[in-house]
């Protein structure tokens, strides 16, 4: 078994203690023949010592085993756990000691009967070390002199007094002192050294911490400037690149070699030499620092701009021996100043050029730059009008216009859409001027631009237009009365027919109905057929106002328009045909994300008539099919509803949709021949067309396009 150095000290350190205290039992206890000749109670001193150097050894392997391990995790631990038991108050150790070894006492009483007169010191080391290994010198000390004089006293002959009859009792009791006095000040430099430890284990790790801390601040700082940092040692020639160098190149940590030689080939050509002798002169000591720019080609193959800054490292004959700096990219930086020399030989370029008359001017009101137009407009052409005052130049300029000049160099943005001068020719010009400040790269106000626009005949043009839009509005008042008045009539017709005509029409059902009820046995003949035929009438005149009502409603409520998920109206009303007559197997395939944009529930009513009539023509089909589907067109997406009914003949399609007019026998398929015709109003309102195709006992397909679909219902083919 392999052991560590600290663990075979621990076992060489037990093992002796075994042989020297073994060997010392044995001949102190033959001394103990010259007190006495009792052969037997020799060898019961023996068995005693040898138990009590048995039970210390094993205490001080403990002990030993305790003592905190850098290395071991599992000591560190134990020893944390030492280390909180001596956070306990020393009065509870005192108390602890006390207590442990009065119980010691106690117990070594009650088995007097089996020992008799023998003391059996060796009960009361288990105490004493206890307390000393929790308390340290204090508690070990109590816990001595209150064994040992308890036993003096209850247990070594005479009882109940101090004194001692018997030389090697007197011996024992001195054994039993020194091997407390020995363990609680053994366990006291125990204490006190893990105490040592601690502290300079507390210490070491403020130390680390501070230096982990400093570190990460040094590499945090380094990382936030986004700065490399090199070492160059110039006997080796061995380079120090930090992880931000060489990232900042796009490369992982072990992708470059840490050599001055990295440096000169990732240098672009034309600035190798140069930066080298900024270097020597540097090494020669005629700068005492170096802060040059050159290029370093990026994984990438792409040159970044890098600024860097050097400053050498001397030995102590004051020779340079190395040479530290760091590297900042600053491409982005150049690139702006490019851009924005760019930007300010375009913004020169489009002022000069710009349409309108447009100056720039500084916060004295000097020239800064002038559009042709400006010149042009104002008779300025061929003067350099750059660093001359405006107010200079056109010295009539009034107290007016100089406030407005003021309020843009606070800050303000001041412009008129239409300004009216009139000239001394007594013309009428119009104006759309503006004035804005502009800003310094600091924030501050650094002069105004001034926007002028002769709007003159778009102005004539727009008082034209306001008085065609009055004429205009006039018209639509017009008509908008005329319109009100058709739907005053409308609604007058409306209440009409959903109050007038069913009033009676409820009269006619309900005293035909009462005639069968109270006198349909006394009918004879064809009387009661008669009655019926007439109830089934009024049935039929009430489905017939209900059409023309919906018809009306079609036509008079206001049009809203918002996405609309056809397929899952589709999907919706499929289930409420299926639900209302179960016994029927239809078929039914739904396209998804038909969307459209028009009116919820108009288009919910369109959809609902198309599939009443596909599940109604169907119904004499074994195996009915109904299909909701899209078609696209080059200039239409159509919304389709297909079935495989009794379909119709292409000669009276322009029937299917006229009120109250039917293609098929109402015996053969009922209804009253609204639905379609409120399906062409909706989609006409909806500025749509509606197309139907078919052909007799074949199926019939309708179509229906609406303005506006979505981009996504547009790819659909």
């Amino acid at each position: 078994m392999n052991l560590s150095a600290r663990n075979r000290f621990i076992a060489h350190a037990t093992v002796g203690y075994i042989v020297f205290g073994s060997a010392w039992i044995f001949f102190s206890d033959r001394l103990l023949l010259a007190f006495t000749d009792v052969a037997a109670l020799t060898r019961l001193s023996t068995a005693k010592g040898i138990a009590f150097i048995l039970l210390t050894a094993l205490l001080l392997l403990l002990a030993l085993c305790l003592i905190p391990d850098r290395t071991d995790r599992q000591s560190a631990e134990t020893s944390a756990l030492i280390r909180s038991s001596e956070r306990l108050p020393r009065w509870v150790a005192y108390c602890f000691a006390l207590l442990v070894t009065v119980s010691m006492l106690l117990v070594r009483l009650a088995i007097s009967v089996s020992f008799g007169e023998r003391p059996l010191l060796i009960l009361f080391m288990l105490p004493i070390i206890l307390s000393s290994v929790l308390g340290g010198l204090g508690p070990g000390l109590l816990a001595t002199a209150v064994a040992a004089l308890g036993i003096d006293y209850f247990g070594i002959p005479p009882l109940y007094s101090l004194g001692m009859q018997e030389p090697y009792d007197l011996f024992q009791w001195w054994m039993l002192i020194g091997s407390g006095i020995l363990a609680s000040y053994l366990n006291e430099h125990l204490h006190r050294a893990r105490r040592q430890a601690e502290e300079r284990r507390k210490l070491q790790e403020i130390a680390q911490e501070e230096l982990r801390r400093s570190e990460e601040r040094f590499q945090l700082a380094m990382r936030g400037a986004n700065d490399g940092v090199w070492d160059w040692d110039l006997s080796t020639d061995e380079v120090y690149l930090s992880p931000q160098w060489i990232n900042m190149l796009g490369y992982q940590p072990n992708e470059l070699r840490h050599h001055f030689d990295t440096w000169k080939t990732l240098t672009h050509p034309d600035d190798r030499e140069r930066t080298l002798g900024l270097v020597e002169a540097l090494l020669a000591g005629k700068t005492d620092r170096l802060e040059t720019e050159f290029r370093l080609r990026h994984q990438n193959g792409e040159y970044l701009n890098i600024l860097s800054r050097a400053f050498p490292v001397k030995d102590d004959s004051g020779r340079i021996v190395r040479l530290v700096g760091t590297h900042v990219d600053v491409s982005a930086r150049r690139r702006a100043e490019r851009e924005l020399r760019e930007s300010e030989a375009r913004l020169k370029l489009f002022i000069e050029h710009a349409p309108a008359s447009l100056a720039m001017f500084d916060d004295q009101m000097r020239y800064l730059a002038v559009s042709r137009r400006w010149l042009d407009d104002y008779a300025l052409s061929g003067r350099d009008l750059v660093g001359c005052s405006h107010y200079q130049m056109f010295p009539e300029i009034g107290e007016e216009l100089k406030a407005v000049h003021r309020r843009a160099l606070a800050g303000e943005v001041i412009r008129k859409e239409a300004d009216r001068f009139k000239r001394a020719d007594g013309s009428v010009q119009w104006l759309r001027w503006e004035v804005r400040p502009w800003f310094a790269a600091d924030g501050v106000v650094g002069g105004i631009v001034i926007f002028s626009e002769d709007i003159t005949r778009h102005k004539l043009a727009e008082l034209e237009i306001h008085r065609l839009n009055a004429h205009l509005e006039r018209r639509v008042a017009e008509r908008t009365a005329e319109l009100s008045a058709a739907n005053s009539e409308l609604e007058s017709f409306t209440y009409a027919v959903s109050h007038d005509l069913r009033g009676p029409l409820r009269a006619m059902s309900g005293f035909s109905q009462a005639l069968i009820e109270d006198y349909g046995n006394q009918l004879e003949g064809e009387a009661r057929v008669y009655l019926e035929q007439i109830i089934l009438g009024g049935r039929r005149m009430a489905e017939l106002i209900d059409g023309l009502l919906t018809l009306s409603r079609s036509t008079r409520k206001q049009l809203q328009r918002n996405p609309v998920d056809l397929s899952a109206i589709a999907r919706r009303l499929f289930a409420e045909l299926a639900q209302q007559a179960p016994d029927r197997q239809v078929r039914l395939e739904v396209e998804p994300g038909l969307i459209v944009q028009g009116d919820a529930a108009m288009l919910e009513l369109v959809m609902r008539n198309l599939l009443d009539n596909a599940w109604k023509y169907t119904s004499k089909r074994e195996a009915a099919a109904i299909r909701v589907f899209s078609r696209t067109t080059e200039t239409h997406h159509f919304i389709c509803v297909e079935d495989n009914g009794a379909g119709f003949d292409m000669a009276h399609a322009a029937q299917l949709f006229q009120p109250f007019q039917r293609l098929h026998r109402q015996e053969e398929f009922p209804g009253i021949g609204i639905g379609l015709a409120t399906v062409q109003r909706i989609i006409h309102r909806h500025g749509g067309i509606l197309e139907a195709k078919g052909c007799k006992d074949q199926g019939a397909t309708l179509c229906f396009s609406l303005p506006h679909c979505s981009e996504e219902q547009g790819e659909k083919t």
